[in-house]
């Protein structure tokens, strides 16, 4: 479902803004324009990932997110910071935008800032603060957390993941760490799909083959960060199946 971006591209001094267009004010007057002077070393906010983050407040009360992008893997032991062109950018607040209008649990990319940096660029990204929120890697850590609590949060993410794909919305790089969670009262959770530059939304739902390789990519985050973790692997399975993601038995192993 590929539609014309309707994004801002403002010229700054240095670099470049990539916005939508009625955030636009509201975010330069909460200083993105200058991101670097936003962020510090270590956590501001939920979410795993890579790169010094930071938070601002607006006069209406809403905290913005700040973020740099850093790059991981091999690539990043010669190439740390610099990205070259926009297009990822381009789509990851596209795919945000176009989630979020389906009504789907995700925390959209609102802008991105760009700044030159030799051939490439340095970029950060900006979302509204969602109160509360954590990665699931963190809430499923959490010492003490009991087996009840850790199913009640599993099989939420779950439900999400089963909505999302629904609605023909595919993350190619789900983790623990790009799903956040906050409580919703009387138990329940509230979780929504972050960092979405690779996801795509088209029409119609996604298949069972392609289902199961985005829970494979989230059993290997799962025994990466947790091991076996608060829940056995049957019992995951169990709630993918009663999420309505895939039978229990095609589950990834």
């Amino acid at each position: 479902m590929n539609r014309p971006s309707l994004l801002l591209r403002v010229e700054l001094s240095p670099g470049l803004l990539l916005v939508v267009p009625e955030e636009r004010e509201a975010l330069l007057a909460a200083g993105f324009d200058r991101p670097w002077e936003l962020v510090r070393p270590g956590r501001a906010s939920p979410g795993a990932g890579r790169g010094r983050r930071g938070r601002a407040t607006l006069p209406d009360g809403r905290v913005l997110f700040v973020k740099q992008y850093l790059r991981g893997g091999v690539l990043a032991r010669w190439n740390r910071e610099r990205y070259f062109g926009t297009g990822r950018f381009v789509r990851e607040i596209d795919a945000g935008r176009q989630a979020e209008a389906e009504g789907l649990p995700v925390l959209p990319t609102i802008a991105v800032r760009l700044a030159p940096a030799g051939i490439g660029w340095r970029a950060w990204g900006a979302s509204w603060l969602l109160a509360e929120a954590r990665s699931l890697a963190e809430r499923l850590a959490e010492d003490g957390i009991g087996r009840n609590e850790a199913e009640a949060l599993w099989l939420a993410a779950l439900r999400a993941l089963a909505a999302a794909h629904a609605a023909g919305l595919r993350h190619a790089d789900l983790n623990l760490g790009n799903l956040l969670a906050r409580p919703a009262g009387s138990g329940a959770w509230d979780v929504r799909l972050i960092d979405l530059d690779r996801a795509r939304l088209r029409r119609g739902p996604l298949g069972p083959k392609e289902t199961a390789a985005v829970l494979a990519r989230l059993e290997r985050s799962w025994r990466k960060l947790l091991g076996e973790g608060p829940i056995p692997r049957e019992r995951r399975a169990a709630l993918a199946e009663q999420a309505g993601l895939l039978p229990a038995a095609s589950y990834p192993a």
